[in-house]
């Protein structure tokens, strides 16, 4: 009850999930029908008309799609139709032919079966009765497998004519088809063509009744503009009336004014006439004017003056402030076009800046990736064409070793050369300082000697840690005949001997020309010895081990680094073919000669034999011919 109870709360919450969803939906359709609607109403005829036809070409096209859509579907469902049933009838006719099998299996074991009594039938007449019952087994059995065969033909023959009538309703529906589409075109045509012609007769309409509101508008403010002018022209009227008004007024008032002080003037001018005349009447009258009038003019004169110099001093400045303008203006105007000039220079070049700055990025990029790639280039190169000269190498030491064993007797020695030793080294390919192959023939030749023996001993024994880490790594790889010379040839590299010269130096150092070394002494030796040889090499100049000569340069000529890196990759390639040396060389070149004339002694004696073996031949039947014609004439 507790389940059901549940359930039935679970089925009423997602119940009332749909009618919500369902709910928001519709309301969402109704918003958009209103918003719609709203839109069209606010449209005008033309678009409206371009609307509604949109959409009834909509629906048509949808219409028509359903059409087709129907007759492809009935196709479709048609070709599921005959798919499941040849599924059911393939599964049927494999399930015959599996229950065929098993049966004809069956029926041919029981017959194997009766065969062997049949053999063992000792009565002519039973073993007749059991081969016709063997027989009848026979027959019934090839019937079956030929009623499967029949029933197969038919089905072939069934799916011939069943093909035959797909043809045909595949090429009557594709002319229904064809048929449909260009009664469809032919209704499209039509039916764009009409709504064409509505929405231009809807936007005709639009148009007519836009000039018709356009023209209504601009009659209703030419009206407008006529008012405001002829209210204009009243105002003016009413301020020139008022502005008429108010001069006569001043008129009137600058008459009375002028009257007032003529008056007041006339009266002043009797005032002076009679204070002039009071004056005449005094003696000294005359000579106070006449002294007043000079003075008058003499200031007269001079105001005359200076105003004339003013004036020119103003013209003067005037002219000059003109020209100070004028040339103000001038340099404005320049600076605003060296200005326009800089600035559209300074974009320029802020934008070469920005794109060569670019430009360069890109580029480094580029070079630090094609560096990278040529280098990884380079070290593959070198690793793959390294691996096939170690093991081209190996081959030819395997040769040298079966030519020296096999076919001269002799006892084989393998070289000691440090470069055939460590074949896996790659530091030639570093960019770096390199380290000199350590080990030359003059070297190793002076190492060889019986001298050097004891004092190499000791120093395996005694300087281990002068071995440096690689070669302590592939110490263990080695074979224990090599593991003492190449631990003696890494502590000679390290301590700088690189020919017998230096060797020899440092047996004299380490002994004190004695013939025996002790071994307690070793390390103070040694410190004396390297304390000289750093003593010598700075007197000498510093860093002669970055001084290399080409072999192939003239006397005096110095190395630079890629020089020196080319000279290193020549000599280490250059020394994979010292791997046999010349003498051994000439002995293989004699013993080629002389393989070749035992070859050609053989192959003489192969036509020899073969000659021989043919003459025997021949006399042998020249022998038995005899014989016959002996036999025949006796």
């Amino acid at each position: 009850m507790a389940e059901l109870a549940a359930r039935e709360s679970r089925i009423a919450v997602r119940r009332a999930r749909v009618a919500a969803r369902l709910l928001a939906a519709n309301s969402a359709k109704k918003d958009h029908r209103k918003s719609r609607a709203e839109i069209e109403k606010d449209a005008g005829v033309g678009d409206r008309q371009l609307s509604m036809s949109l959409h009834c070409l909509s629906e048509i096209r949808k219409k028509l799609k359903d059409e087709v859509k129907s007759l492809r579907d009935g196709a479709d469902l048609r070709e599921y139709e005959h798919r499941m049933e040849e599924t059911s009838k393939r599964g049927a006719l494999e399930k015959r032919m599996k229950l065929e099998v098993e049966e004809s299996s069956k029926h041919n074991e029981e017959i194997a079966e009766k065969w062997k009594v049949v053999l063992d039938c000792a009565v002519p007449q039973e073993m007749a009765t059991q081969m016709a019952e063997q027989k009848k087994a026979c027959d019934a059995v090839l019937a079956s497998k030929d009623a499967v065969i029949n029933e197969m033909v038919a089905e072939l023959k069934f799916k011939d004519e069943e093909y035959q009538v797909a043809i045909e309703q595949q090429a009557k529906d594709f002319n229904d088809l064809c048929t449909i589409m260009a009664r469809q075109v032919t209704m499209l045509t039509d039916v764009h063509r009409k709504e064409l012609t509505d929405i231009e007769f809807a936007f005709l309409e639009q148009r007519a009744a836009l000039l018709i509101s356009n023209k209504e508008e601009m009659s209703k403010l030419i009206q407008d503009l006529q008012d405001m002018e002829q209210k204009y022209q009243e105002d003016m009227m009413a301020k020139k009336e008022e502005f008429a008004k108010a001069l006569e007024d001043i008129r009137d008032a600058d008459a009375e004014d002028y009257n007032n002080l003529k008056v007041r003037l006339e009266t002043d001018m009797q005032t002076l006439e009679q204070h002039h005349a009071t004056m005449q009447a005094n003696e000294l009258f005359p000579a106070v004017y006449q002294f007043n009038a000079e003075k008058l003019e003499y200031n007269h004169l001079v105001l005359l003056e200076r105003d004339r110099e003013n004036y020119v001093t103003a013209n003067q400045q005037k002219r000059k402030l003109n020209k100070q303008r004028d040339t103000l203006q001038l340099l404005r105007g320049r600076y605003g076009d060296l200005e326009k000039r800089f600035n559209t220079d300074n974009s320029k070049m802020g934008h070469s800046f920005a794109q060569i700055t670019k430009l360069l990025q890109d580029l480094q990029s580029k070079e630090k990736g094609l560096l990278k790639s040529h280098a990884t280039t380079r070290r593959n190169f070198f690793l793959m064409h390294q691996r096939g000269l170690s093991v081209l190498v190996s081959k030819i030491l395997q040769a040298d070793k079966d030519i020296h064993e096999n076919q001269l007797g002799w006892h084989w020695q393998a070289p000691s050369d440090y470069a055939f030793i460590d074949l896996g080294s790659n530091e030639i390919l570093d960019d770096g300082p390199k380290k000199e192959p350590p080990v030359l023939d003059d070297l190793a030749n002076t190492m060889s000697q019986e001298k050097y023996a004891s004092l190499l001993g000791t120093l395996c024994d005694e300087a281990f840690f002068l071995v440096d880490e690689k070669t302590r790594e592939s110490l263990p790889m080695l074979l224990p005949a090599h593991q003492d010379w190449v631990q003696c040839v890494s502590i000679l590299h390290t301590l700088g001997i690189k020919n017998g010269a230096s060797l020899e130096k440092l047996l004299i150092a380490l002994t004190g020309q004695e013939s025996e070394l002790k071994d307690n002494d070793l390390d103070k030796y040694l410190s004396i010895y390297l304390h000289d040889e750093s003593e010598r090499v700075r007197n000498q100049g510093g860093a002669v081990e970055n001084i290399v000569h080409d072999p192939k340069a003239p006397p005096g000529t110095m190395l630079d680094k890629e020089g020196i890196k080319k000279l290193k990759w020549e000599n280490y390639w250059k020394s994979f073919t010292t791997v046999i040396n010349s003498k051994t060389l000439r002995v293989w070149g004699h013993l080629e000669q002389g393989l070749l004339a035992y070859n050609k002694l053989l192959k003489d004696r192969v036509y020899l034999t073969s000659e021989v073996i043919s003459l025997r031949q021949q006399n042998q039947a020249l022998r038995e011919a005899l014989q016959h014609c002996f036999k025949a004439k006796k």
